[in-house]
Formats: structure tokens, C-alpha cells, sequence
């Protein structure tokens, strides 16, 4: 998240190609991780749901893909270009200490909010009545990340191939 107050989102948004490339990388991501959820959830059914303990993720892979879906998401790059700016005044002796103290209390307040929405998910998946929803769910979510990336990479492809066709007619005119 600390990206976007350091300049990093102004490189990709300001070079379409790159642009595309994260893009691309994030429906590459999103068609992983819904394959991910597809699978997990046909290894157990829904019957046998309530039984079954899940397996213990690594404190560092749950890390790992936290920051990849960060990285990934321009969205929160775009939020900052456009939403920060208005709380920084005119007259500040310094726009980008101002721009990094306020990404700054961003990040505090949103982790402190995730970090409550963590652990009431936790408890709430303990729950052995949502043990068996959680596999439906999973095939639900994992579909819907398969969506996603389907139009992800069609927005992709679909800002991509017009400017290759484009530099290649001025290569060819030229």
C-alpha cells in the first residue's frame, strides 16, 4: 500500500503499455486464485464440510498474497491520484510530506480495520453450521474471480491491440 504514496503508480499509469502489463498480471492473478478456490472446494464436499479441519496456512503466504493483491489492484493507485490531492492544501510547504502523512494515517486505519475483520472472520469460520457453506461458497467466489479475469484481460486486450495497431500503421506510414 506504501507504493502509491512513493510515485510507483505514476510509472504504470503514465506508460499504457505498462498499464496493460499490470493488467494482464492481475487477471493472470485473479485466474489463479479463483482455480485455487475451484479446486480446494471439489476436494471436499459439502456433506463432509462440518468434519473436516482446514489446513494451517503460513503466516508468510497469507503475507505473500496480501501484498500481490495490493501490488496488483491499479484501483488503489487511481484512489490516491484522485481522491488525497483534495486534503492537500494549496499553500503546504511540502505537498509530498503531505501526500505520505496522509497515506501514511491510511494505511494505519485500514489495517487496524482489516485486522478486526480478520480476526471476526476467524471466528466466525470456527463456526461448524458455516463449515458446510464454506464450500459452496468457495466454487462461488472462485467463479466469480474466473469473471473477473475474463474481463480484466478483455479490457487488457482491448486497450493493448489498438495501440499496437496504431504504431504499426505510423511505423508503416512513416
Amino acid at each position: 500500500m506504501f507504493r502509491p504514496h512513493c510515485g510507483g503508480s505514476l510509472w504504470y499509469l503514465g506508460d499504457p503499455y505498462a498499464f496493460t502489463v499490470l493488467k494482464w498480471i492481475g487477471a493472470a492473478y485473479l485466474v489463479y486464485i479463483g482455480l485455487q478456490m475451484l479446486w480446494g472446494s471439489f476436494k471436499t464436499s459439502p456433506s463432509t464440510a462440518a468434519v473436516t479441519i482446514g489446513h494451517r496456512v503460513s503466516l508468510r503466504s497469507i503475507f505473500v498474497q496480501g501484498l500481490a493483491t495490493n501490488a496488483l489492484n491499479p484501483k488503489v493507485a487511481l484512489f490516491f491520484l484522485a481522491f488525497v490531492p483534495q486534503f492537500i492544501s494549496a499553500d503546504a510547504p511540502s505537498k509530498v510530506s503531505a501526500f505520505i502523512v496522509l497515506g501514511l494515517l491510511f494505511d494505519a486505519t485500514g489495517t487496524g480495520w482489516n485486522l478486526l475483520v480478520a480476526w471476526s472472520a476467524g471466528r466466525i469460520a470456527a463456526s461448524p453450521h458455516l463449515l458446510r457453506m464454506r464450500v459452496w461458497f468457495d466454487r462461488a467466489i472462485g467463479t466469480v474471480s474466473q469473471g473477473a479475469a475474463y474481463f480484466g484481460g478483455r479490457d487488457a486486450a482491448g486497450s493493448l491491440i489498438p495501440r499496437l495497431a496504431a504504431s504499426a500503421l505510423i511505423r508503416r506510414t512513416t
